[in-house]
């Protein structure tokens, strides 16, 4: 069953319509949005050892759904080689149940989360996000496109952020895996 999102005001952010936060009056008033609502970050994590995917699935997105109270803006998953084939059927199944605006995910040789390490065996760990105001977004790199964007930090900058061409901050997972 879907549970159901709560709606937020919506308001503009680095030209972009961002619900939750109406901008800001003054010179930065796309780059510094303030809280119209008392909405709050955030975050969750849930973990789970099942060596069947659709069981880790399940338990990991149900323990999801009954910690939160506020729409999902980024949801980061950690599976175990063993999962690697359902990283489809995850991203699926956190959009039918949190619907992230934002989903990424790696395999690991091991994954932590609430209390507890998974190690060299079946492991699923997902750490989801509330984060108003927060411009994400997604990028991916390939091997070959390294070269390129080591030689350029303006064609770095432009890749992660096109928008501004200033990402602030980044967050960067390698998969060494898939």
């Amino acid at each position: 069953s879907k549970r159901p999102m709560p709606s937020r005001p919506a308001g503009v952010f680095r030209g972009r319509e961002v619900e939750g936060f109406d901008s800001m009056i003054g010179p930065n008033a796309e780059l510094h949005p303030m809280p119209t609502a008392t909405i709050r970050m955030q975050f969750a994590s849930a973990i789970s050892d099942r060596s069947h995917g659709d069981e880790a699935i399940k338990q990991v997105t149900d323990e999801l759904a009954a910690k939160l109270t506020e729409p999902v803006d980024l949801a980061v998953v950690f599976a175990t080689p063993h999962h690697r084939q359902c990283l489809s059927s995850i991203r699926e199944a956190l959009w039918e149940t949190l619907r992230p605006s934002v989903t990424m995910a790696a395999t690991c040789q091991g994954v932590i989360g609430t209390g507890r390490e998974v190690e060299e065996e079946p492991g699923l760990s997902v750490l989801v996000a509330t984060l108003p105001g927060a411009a994400i977004n997604p990028f991916r790199f390939e091997h070959n496109d390294w070269s390129q964007m080591l030689q350029s930090p303006d064609a770095l900058r432009q890749r992660i952020d096109p928008v501004t061409n200033d990402p602030g901050t980044i967050v960067i997972v390698g998969d060494p895996f898939s």
